[in-house]
């Protein structure tokens, strides 16, 4: 997510759907309570380290 600024082309990346993505991503901000992406038409803003660690946590199934 934070090379491509597109769930699409994200998700292409990933060999998974854009909807498959948008799901994990927002599974994440929830159970973390934190918003991990901005989202804009343009695409996606706003990662960072702190983000991407989130995201590997959430990958991965840690706590």
């Amino acid at each position: 997510m934070a090379r491509e600024r597109h769930f699409g082309r994200a998700a292409k990346a990933l060999l998974i759907s854009q909807p498959a993505l948008s799901q994990a991503v927002q599974q994440i901000e929830k159970r973390f309570g934190v918003a991990i992406v901005l989202r804009h038409q343009s695409g996606v803003h706003g990662f960072s380290a702190k983000d991407e660690n989130i995201l590997r946590m959430g990958a991965t199934g840690a706590s």
